[in-house]
């Protein structure tokens, strides 16, 4: 799961959507364009190379949790009558 070397060949080869390097059609997926609003129902789903995958997964889940974490803390803090 490297990048290739030396020159790309676009009929092999697939551009990774967030990291902007090449990589063999296997090393990722194709997915579909994340929503920024109306326009991305007509973008065309793009190749995405499987370490940004894996980084955005585990950025995603890291902010969920650390959200649930606050919103604890918080909610906490109003039962035990320290907030108001």
């Amino acid at each position: 799961m490297k990048p290739i070397e030396g020159p790309p060949d676009p009929e092999v080869h697939r551009l990774c959507r967030r990291c902007k390097r090449w990589f063999e059609a296997a090393d990722g997926t194709v997915l579909p364009s994340e929503f920024t609003g109306p326009s991305a129902y007509f973008d065309k789903p793009r190749f995405q190379c499987s370490r940004c995958t894996k980084v955005r997964r585990v950025t995603q889940a890291s902010i969920w949790i650390v959200f649930a974490v606050v919103v604890g803390i918080v909610l906490l803090l109003e039962h035990f009558g320290i907030l108001h």
